[in-house]
């Protein structure tokens, strides 16, 4: 656990830091694990100008988080962990929100009970998205 806190820590190290070398035109979009609780995630954005502009914090249990930046809002993707302790699935989830951190919609792809399912490859297409 305190390895995992570490490892958090580190990670929020990196995002702060490229919040000082990377302006971005909407800002700079940050993803991460939320302290209190391993499977939440925390958004943030933040400009290089303004700082932090605002926060959200996502209770939707996920893990390997990654994030695609378009035009009309973030897709955020990853893996739902099931909290249930007769069903250890693991499922991959896709959520997309807008520049303001409103959700815009969210899907979680469940699997059979107790199987493990995964995002491994995301290819963005003009109309959308490929996961694999």
């Amino acid at each position: 656990m305190k390895g995992l806190k570490r490892n958090h820590l580190v990670l929020l190290s990196i995002f702060l830091l490229l919040i000082l070398i990377t302006p971005l035109l909407q800002g700079l979009f940050i993803s991460a694990p939320n302290p209190e609780n391993e499977f939440s995630l925390n958004l943030y954005e933040a400009r290089p100008s303004a700082g932090s502009v605002w926060a959200r914090w996502y209770r939707i249990y996920g893990q390997s988080v990654g994030m695609i930046v378009g035009n009309n809002g973030i897709t955020l993707l990853g893996n739902e962990v099931s909290k249930v302790v007769v069903d250890t699935s693991t499922n991959p989830f896709t959520m997309k929100i807008d520049y303001d951190g409103d959700l815009l919609w969210s899907k979680i792809y469940y699997g059979k009970e107790n199987y493990s399912y995964s995002f491994n490859t995301v290819i963005s297409l003009s109309n959308g998205y490929y996961l694999a």
